[in-house]
């Protein structure tokens, strides 16, 4: 190699170590999954204008998502959290923080949580991020569904080193996320969820209010233990989604929340 190729190839890995600025094109970037869901249930919900983001990582979702102002947390972001653009706000620590630190009347119309993977902290975010929504307000989840046991062990480094011991080599996890739900099952009548099913391993839930007449508040923690001690067997017996997520298809999913969220606001204008 020249030393010209040598200075060209040492700039262009510096290059891609710097964090990228939000806002700035990226060539031949693909909307992702969670912003064409996120921006299906934006366009469902009446004036839908604020959006928080939990987990944000590179911020291509955080990007995509079209609503006015959007709020990203994240404790370690690989993009620069500085001179956002206009309608940005980034917090630069952990979600448990932000939320301690949340004016109590602050509501968002668009929560996406895909911080942690594992149920005790999705759960929480879950709960705190239902304090700041309303009724008319919508929350997506990702990493709902795992594939195997393997899939859904809280730790990636333990999921791939026992599947890869058994000879599998392939790379999916999602965490035990999956308990949340059966929490908000369990413990919290005053929500509701369906389950987005997706062959290609992307599937996530969408949390909604079925009543807000009373503050949310955490399952107590024998009820907590309770859906800690479960595995994945138990939850997905015969590998098969349990009938309470009430799985569908994206667009049977979308359409459903559609329906509820536009018949809620015109009750509300009566």
């Amino acid at each position: 190699m020249s030393v010209t190729s040598a200075i060209t190839s040492r700039i262009e890995r510096l290059g891609r170590r710097i964090p990228r600025r939000l806002g700035t094109s990226v060539p031949n970037q693909p909307i992702t999954w969670s912003a064409r869901r996120l921006n299906e249930l934006a366009s469902t919900l009446p004036a839908a204008s604020t959006y928080l983001e939990i987990g944000v990582q590179h911020g291509t979702t955080l990007e995509q998502v079209q609503v006015p102002f959007k709020c990203g947390v994240d404790p370690y972001p690989r993009f620069r959290t500085r001179s956002l653009p206009q309608g940005y706000r980034f917090y630069h620590g952990t979600s448990d923080e932000f939320f301690e630190g949340l004016t109590p009347n602050v509501r968002f119309d668009l929560v996406f949580l895909d911080g942690l993977h594992t149920w005790t902290q999705t759960y929480r975010d879950l709960l705190n991020a239902a304090r700041h929504s309303h009724e008319l307000s919508a929350v997506l989840i990702d990493d709902v569904l795992p594939i195997d046991e393997f899939s859904a062990l809280p730790s990636e480094e333990k999921a791939l080193r026992r599947r890869h011991a058994t000879g599998r080599i392939t790379w999916e996890w999602h965490g035990d996320v999956y308990k949340t739900l059966v929490a908000v099952e369990r413990f919290h009548p005053e929500l509701d969820f369906q389950v987005i099913e997706d062959s290609e391993g992307n599937s996530q839930a969408v949390v909604w209010w079925r009543s807000r007449k009373t503050q949310i508040t955490s399952a107590s923690d024998a009820q907590l233990t309770e859906v800690d001690s479960l595995n994945y067997s138990e939850v997905f017996r015969n590998g098969e989604v349990p009938t309470y997520f009430n799985s569908a298809t994206e667009a049977q999913v979308l359409s459903r929340v559609e329906t509820i969220l536009r018949d809620r606001a015109s009750l509300a204008t009566q």
